[in-house]
């Protein structure tokens, strides 16, 4: 959409607004459960071609899809997606709960830090699934990374109104 603004092709960048807006309405009407009643995160980082990084955190608890929560960390404008999930789930789980079991994308560096401090936190072992085998837990993955992606977006989007003074 920026880029068709930017070439002055205004309806092209409408459509593609219109259509950012559409995927937002979808995405609130998102409900993705489990027939188990599991407790898990889903964190996914994803980063575009100008380096604009989001990690999102989707919650199921009790099967149920809560919902998502995206963020764009500042500081971590020059490091790639799965070293700003590693800092994420530090920060994060510092000082809130930690579900059952986490699912993310891209999977962790080979880090047994933090896999060591998982368990000193909760009081046992933690599984941090990057590949997982049940359909629902792929489609969780997907529809995070979809989020993630549709966040960035919108806030390339509200950016560059704020820019153009629209």
């Amino acid at each position: 959409m920026e880029k068709a603004a930017q070439a002055l092709a205004f309806e092209q960048a409408a459509a593609y607004r219109d259509q950012i807006q559409s995927l937002r309405r979808v995405q609130e009407k998102q409900v993705i459960s489990s027939n188990k009643l599991e407790d898990a995160d889903i964190l996914v980082a994803i980063q575009d071609e100008h380096g604009h990084l989001c990690v999102n955190l989707a919650m199921v608890r009790g099967g149920q899809h809560l919902g998502d929560r995206p963020l764009f960390p500042t500081q971590a404008a020059k490091a790639l997606p799965e070293e700003a999930l590693s800092a994420f789930i530090l920060q994060h789980y510092a000082v809130h709960p930690l579900p059952n079991r986490l699912f993310v994308h891209p999977a962790l560096p080979e880090d047994a830090e933090i896999l060591d401090w998982l368990v000193e936190i909760a009081g046992h072992n933690i599984p941090v699934i990057a590949e997982p085998r049940q359909t629902t837990h792929k489609a969780w993955i997907e529809m995070a990374t979809q989020n993630a992606t549709l966040s960035l977006l919108a806030r390339q989007q509200t950016q560059s109104n704020i820019v153009t003074g629209k």
